[in-house]
This record gives C-alpha cells, sequence and structure tokens, in this order.
C-alpha cells in the first residue's frame, strides 16, 4: 500500500511501511458480532477488519499502528529560491531561516534520519547531532541546534524533491497500544460492513468516536 498526502505548504507525505498487524484480530470480531463461525471464512472477515481500519484511518488522519513515513520537501521552511545565488546564501541566515518545522503526522514517534537527494539519486545523511525533535498536539516538531544550519539546497542537490526525512509514528506496535475507542469504532465499521455487503457510509456511532480522534492542522 502507498498513500501519499500533502502538507500544507510544507511537502508531501508518504507511507513507505505499513502495519501488517490487524488491528482487531476475528477472534475479536466473532466476540463483537456474537458469531460462532464466519461461514464466509476467517480471511473474509479479515478483510473487512482492514477496510475498516482504512476508512478509520482516513477519517482520523492518523497512524494506529507503528508505520514508517517519508516526508519530502523542496526546500527548507521559511526559506524560497529568490533566497540563494550561485550556491551562497545572501544575507544572515537566521533573518530568514526557520529554525524548525512541523512534521503533520500523528502520533509522531521519532525521525529516522533527514537526508538531501542529489540528481543521480545519491543520498546524503544530516548527522543527527545537528537537530532534535519534540512533540506538539501529536505532530513531529524537527529543530536544528544552535549554531546549526539547513543543508545548502544547491546544485547536485535536486531543486525538486531534494530533502528526505524518513520518520516513524502511531501509538505503537501492539494493537493495544491504540486507544480502545478506534478499536471499538473499527469493529462497529467492520461488523457493518459485514451485515451490509454494499455500504458506503459507516455508523453513525463509530463516526462520532472517530471525530474525538480526527487530526486538525
Amino acid at each position: 500500500m502507498l498513500t501519499m498526502s500533502k502538507q500544507s505548504g510544507s511537502g508531501s507525505l508518504e507511507l513507505v511501511t505499513p502495519a501488517t498487524t490487524p488491528l482487531v484480530t476475528v477472534a475479536e470480531m466473532k466476540s463483537h458480532g456474537r458469531h460462532d463461525t464466519i461461514p464466509e471464512g476467517d480471511e473474509f472477515m479479515e478483510g473487512l477488519v482492514e477496510a475498516a481500519t482504512g476508512r478509520a484511518r482516513d477519517l482520523t488522519g492518523r497512524a494506529f499502528l507503528t508505520e514508517a513515513w517519508r516526508l519530502t520537501m523542496d526546500r527548507w521552511p521559511g526559506t524560497g529560491a529568490d533566497e540563494w545565488w550561485n550556491g551562497v546564501r545572501e544575507g544572515i541566515p537566521s533573518l530568514f531561516e526557520s529554525g524548525s518545522f512541523l512534521i503533520r503526522k500523528a502520533p509522531f514517534l521519532v525521525v529516522s534520519s533527514i537526508k538531501t537527494i542529489d540528481e543521480d539519486g545519491a543520498e546524503t545523511e544530516w548527522p543527527s547531532s545537528n537537530y532534535f525533535t519534540t512533540t506538539e498536539a501529536g505532530f513531529g516538531r524537527v529543530a536544528k541546534r544552535q549554531g546549526q544550519t539547513w543543508p545548502l539546497i544547491v546544485p547536485p542537490v535536486r531543486s525538486v524533491g531534494g530533502i528526505r526525512i524518513q520518520f516513524t509514528a502511531g501509538y505503537g506496535t501492539d494493537p493495544t497500544d491504540v486507544p480502545a475507542p478506534i478499536r471499538h469504532a473499527v469493529k462497529m465499521i467492520a461488523q457493518h460492513l459485514y451485515e451490509n455487503r454494499e455500504a458506503q457510509e459507516i455508523p453513525n456511532a463509530a463516526a462520532m468516536i472517530l471525530s474525538r480522534y480526527k487530526v486538525i492542522g
């Protein structure tokens, strides 16, 4: 599965490695729906759980189980293409450079790497000692340490998509790490899809639960 979304004015987000553990087991669905067996087979219910999880993820904008993501940017926030000349910064960097920026995927966990990409695809990693991360409202904030400047985005670095930031997001690796109301909403959606094979909508009760976890910003 490849998922891409746009960060407002600050690059694009791409799901690199999705979680493979189901958020809800077939056994839990049997208990939830009071089924002794699933006539169509367990794989059928597993597919419904996957579909229900996808709908819940889309509604909330959150990662549930731990996933690997990539943020791709053309330039560092607070800088512009007109602020460069022949590969040399004009003025004092601190006057126009933002010292930090948000990664708008919640719940943010950790940055794995920050790299610049050359025209030929070669990657250069920026040392992790040059920056640190914090969390704000579930988002990640990447901040350069005092005295550091962001890597130059000049040839041979790509002018488009020359910055790649790998990070992880999610509540944890175990389904029980995910808030119980979210998992309950997924059960409700999966059961609804089981009972209404052509349904496009989700139960109002599930939508109300998930609305409390919708990412804002």
